[in-house]
């Protein structure tokens, strides 16, 4: 039991796979370390996180909340499930998309921490936009302009022309749950009362320390919690790691370019015929809506597995036949690969993904393919060239051997747990002030804000 035991803490993600299991895993670490949680989530998500997660620490409770997708509702269900939860909540993490939650805790007196699930390199570097997105105003692509002269240290971290205008589509536009993306985040920024970051000063120390005066309020790294393999995987996966047995150590690339956007026939073709004359194996995981996985077998010559639908990519990432990650940057696969120690081949296609691509460049553990940067597409030469610099070639030598090196960071469990203590001792002391100011029944009846601002001027 961790010596700040007792916290009651309601977990608040949004509905997306990668965001559901990131903040699930983070709740995992967090009753891991003595801590009640309450995950809160639509009762279709509850009944399938029970049924596929019957490991999870008895402190973690799924909470099945009944509302329709519109703010309002939400926000309803969240109140009255903190007004009548027992024990009392100490504090709410959430997600960008509920970006009101702050309002609802500061009226029952809960404080609240917005988890960031981006890296701070990506955060910083969005950080004008969004908050220009938070005050109501239109962004445009020049404000995702490069980094020249705004930070303490030499950087490329930029958007290349066709991301800065994708992100202001994808990011900064209304949809169908009306504000942006981007304004969310930042009204959940503004909002609450701590920002806990997915990353690590192992890894991005210098990004880190631009936050706190960026947001003016407290930041804290989260550590990257790295998800394990599961002991056991569907057996319809089998043959994926009978596939991998086969083949020497190290020689593998794996292929796994997300879920949220999908390849255009294009693109798909010209990473095969990249793989094809790379003269590598390969095992490439495609969504099931993609191009059909005999037509790519054939064009890449054999010589790997196309895996539609879902797989168990930490554990293929894991294994010892796997060398390299040709992946889209997204930050989750980023974290998973770079615990293995796995050279990376960076090929991103939307949101933070490019950013994340050049950090990892700066951070010298990969090679970014290389892109018409007006249109953003490539060639399956180029993607040859990138997978045997990775894989292979002398001149990656030190990208291999420098992604080797961090893995004995970010791959180290006690790494990731300090972070979480740290950040968990932040919220046990919050906790114990509060209940000391007023008691655990009166913080329903005072903002958590003006009571620490009361404080203060004492």
């Amino acid at each position: 039991m961790d010596k700040e035991a007792g916290l009651h803490i309601v977990v608040l993600p949004w509905i997306h796979y990668s965001h559901l299991h990131s903040f699930l895993h983070l709740s995992r670490l967090i009753a891991q370390l003595g801590h009640r949680i309450s995950f809160l989530s639509i009762p279709s998500l509850v009944q399938s996180l029970a049924a596929s997660h019957s490991d999870l620490p008895p402190l973690v409770h799924l909470v099945p909340l009944h509302f329709d997708m519109h703010d309002d509702a939400l926000e309803a269900a969240l109140a009255a499930f903190l007004e009548s939860a027992s024990p009392p909540p100490d504090w709410i993490i959430f997600d960008f998309i509920p970006h009101w939650v702050p309002r609802v805790a500061a009226r029952l007196g809960v404080p609240c921490a917005f988890v960031c699930l981006i890296g701070a390199a990506a955060s910083a570097l969005s950080w004008p936009a969004v908050s220009l997105a938070a005050d109501g105003g239109q962004v445009m692509p020049e404000h995702l302009a490069g980094p020249t002269g705004r930070f303490p240290f030499p950087t490329s971290l930029a958007y290349r022309p066709y991301e800065a205008r994708q992100v202001v589509r994808d990011m900064f536009e209304p949809n169908q749950l009306g504000a942006s993306w981007g304004s969310r985040g930042g009204l959940a920024i503004r909002g609450c009362d701590v920002v806990a970051v997915r990353s690590s000063p192992e890894l991005e120390a210098e990004w880190l320390a631009l936050l706190e005066p960026l947001y003016r309020k407290p930041v804290l790294p989260l550590g990257h919690f790295p998800p394990t393999a599961p002991a056991k995987t569907d057996p319809e996966c089998d043959y994926i790691f009978e596939w991998l047995g086969k083949q020497e150590a190290g020689t593998v690339v794996c292929v796994a370019l997300g879920t949220s956007v999908s390849l255009n026939q294009e693109q798909t073709r010209e990473i095969a015929r990249g793989l094809e004359l790379s003269g590598l194996p390969f095992l490439w995981v495609l969504r099931s809506s993609e191009s059909e996985s005999e037509t790519l077998l054939h064009e890449t010559g054999g010589r790997g597995l196309v895996w539609k639908g879902w797989a168990p990519q930490v554990g293929i990432l894991g294994h010892p036949s796997v060398g390299g990650f040709l992946t889209h940057c997204g930050w989750s696969s980023l974290v998973e690969a770079l615990q293995f120690g796995l050279a990376l081949v960076l090929l991103p296609l939307a949101y933070d993904q490019g950013l994340n691509a050049r950090l990892m460049v700066e951070k010298k553990v990969g090679a970014e393919v290389p892109r018409n940067e007006e249109d953003g597409s490539f060639v399956g030469e180029d993607i040859a060239r990138t997978v045997r610099l990775v894989m292979v070639d002398r001149e990656g030598e030190g990208c291999r051997n420098r992604a080797k090196e961090l893995s004995r960071v970010l791959g180290s469990k006690e790494v990731h747990d300090r972070h979480v203590r740290n950040f968990l001792k932040l919220a046990a002391d919050h906790a114990r002030q509060l209940n000391t100011l007023i008691g655990i029944e009166g913080r329903k009846l005072y903002s958590y804000r003006g009571i620490l601002s009361c404080k203060l001027s004492l």
